[in-house]
């Protein structure tokens, strides 16, 4: 679990990534901590 959220965050810190997936991964991030919480 751990290693995937690192692995969201280098995406979300990579500087080529579009802002496309720069504004998906940013969401499924927040929706993910979300349900994290949640439970």
């Amino acid at each position: 679990m751990t290693s995937t959220w690192l692995f969201c965050l280098m995406i979300l810190q990579s500087p080529q990534n579009t802002n496309f997936f720069s504004i998906l991964f940013d969401s499924l991030f927040t929706l993910s901590y979300i349900a994290f919480l949640s439970q």
